[in-house]
């Protein structure tokens, strides 16, 4: 299911189109903002991964995994996400390394789950290990 925020649901929706007038309305253009938005930040975050910044590109492919995640390309979110998990970072890793086992939990992935949340338990940061431990927890309520 494709959770994209369009202007539209930011706004509660009221721009509704008038059905007798034939116009796109206000639903059209907020579904071509937020296509040409998501664009512009696919594009930033690639070029912010290949700069040679170590702390920009763990967080530029932790955005990217969670951008990718909305628009629905999982493997690009795995790849991203694993990216900022090399990366070392204290930061972007931990939280990266959260996504990554809430994906491959999705995909029924277990045993990778389990072995990403651990690495965000490990990584020593509070909110990441909170977090993560709630992760195995659903994994073990679901019998895994």
């Amino acid at each position: 299911m494709n959770r994209t925020p369009t202007l539209l649901s930011q706004s509660g929706g009221r721009h509704r189109r008038d059905e007798g007038s034939g116009t796109c309305g206000a639903r059209s253009l907020g579904l071509r903002v937020t296509a040409v938005v998501s664009a512009a930040a696919k594009d930033a975050y690639h070029e912010a991964i290949d700069s040679e910044d170590a702390d920009t590109v763990s967080t530029a492919a932790l955005g990217l995994g969670a951008l990718l995640v909305l628009g629905g390309d999982v493997q690009g979110a795995k790849d991203a996400f694993q990216k900022a998990i090399d990366s070392g970072s204290a930061d972007a890793a931990p939280m990266a390394a959260i996504g990554l086992g809430e994906l491959l939990a999705d995909e029924g992935d277990v045993q990778g789950a389990k072995d990403a949340f651990q690495k965000a338990i490990d990584s020593g940061r509070p909110n990441a290990a909170l977090a993560a431990t709630v992760g195995l927890g659903m994994l073990t309520d679901q019998g895994a």
